[in-house]
């Protein structure tokens, strides 16, 4: 009898013993309905082989995007992975079911570059970030977000580009611009948008001066890192390498893991003088694609800008492949190979 009381004692020893440990496992392992959400993200990341190759072009309209994306595509011999789709706040900044069915169609992604401002007005206060913060946009935010989940696939979007440029009306505004960000990103995990990828993309640092950090909303906040950087030619020439080099280690220092998505690249036309000393937008390419991007081994997206700005501008700033007929055989050539990937995923 004492044998079997004693093991009735062991027995409930044990078992309540078990059940601490269960609440305990609970305690730690049940983190908070957000929190959740937010980790969920931080999985989705992980880093591609190979490098996605992307594209910006032309885009008055849904005819105007697709048509240039065809004629990029057969001047490059290659599909692009990534076709951004610019939008911005204002009504003409909702989705076109055109594009998004045409673009996964030929088993690429929609890199939808969401800003918060109006192209056709000329006073943005009505969309500063502070507003957008404070919820004064959330019905918007919702119903494109609830467009997006609608499709069921990867959407990869790069909200407020190049905040750390004051030329963006939503500049230079870092604390501001990181309370938005979160908010705009929380309003989509509540309406279950995970197929969304959210890049952030602040511009290079070219002079020390316009630091990246600041405007990082976190790491359960982004899926991936981007950069944008052109070599532009009338302040001097810059390689790939050169551009991009001292604030892909910034990024290094804010985050080590999460793979880098180049939004915007692209090189102009040399200068006269460069010329004459040898320098052309096919070597720039040649040089870009074949040893540039992969010397940075994060580098795991690059999307070309397809587009001359010249006359908008008021710059030498053809950046389209086709500005002059080697550098389009040059960039067909460089992006050739299997390592630059034409369907995602």
């Amino acid at each position: 009898m004492r044998s079997k009381h004693a093991w009735c004692v062991l027995a409930g020893l044990l078992l309540l013993f078990g059940l601490q440990m269960s609440s305990a496992h609970a305690q730690v392992a049940r983190p908070a309905a957000k929190s959740i959400s937010r980790l969920k993200t931080s999985v989705r990341t992980r880093a591609p082989s190979g490098v996605y190759l992307g594209v910006s072009v032309h885009q008055w309209s849904t005819s105007d995007l697709l048509s240039n994306l065809a004629q990029y595509q057969k001047d490059a011999n290659k599909k692009a992975a990534l076709v951004m789709y610019w939008r911005d706040w204002s009504a003409s900044g909702q989705i076109d079911p055109a594009v998004m069915n045409a673009v996964y169609a030929q088993n690429s992604v929609p890199f939808i570059a969401w800003e918060p401002e109006c192209w056709s007005c000329t006073d943005q206060s009505a969309y500063s970030l502070d507003k957008i913060a404070a919820g004064a946009f959330d019905s918007y935010i919702r119903s494109f977000a609830n467009s997006l989940k609608g499709y069921g696939k990867t959407v990869f979007l790069r909200f407020g580009s190049e905040m750390n440029g004051c030329w963006r009306p939503y500049g230079c505004q870092p604390s501001t611009y990181v309370a938005a960000w979160r908010h705009v990103h929380d309003l989509f995990v509540a309406t279950g948008a995970t197929n969304v990828k959210w890049v952030w993309c602040p511009n290079i640092d070219w002079d020390g001066k316009h630091p990246l950090a600041p405007y990082y909303p976190g790491d359960a906040y982004v899926d991936w890192l981007g950069l944008d950087g052109y070599n532009q030619t009338w302040n001097g020439w810059s390689s790939f390498v050169q551009i991009f080099k001292s604030s892909i280690a910034e990024l290094n220092a804010i985050n080590a893991g999460y793979p880098i998505a180049i939004g915007e690249t692209a090189s102009a036309e040399p200068t006269v003088s460069q010329t004459a000393s040898g320098l052309s937008k096919s070597s720039w390419i040649t040089d870009a694609y074949k040893s540039g991007i992969p010397s940075f081994s994060r580098i795991k997206a690059v999307s070309w800008f397809n587009q001359d700005k010249s006359a908008e501008e008021g710059c030498p700033c053809d950046w389209r492949i086709e500005s002059d007929t080697a550098g389009m055989s040059a960039f067909a050539k460089a992006v050739s190979g299997l390592s630059y990937r034409a369907t995602y995923p």
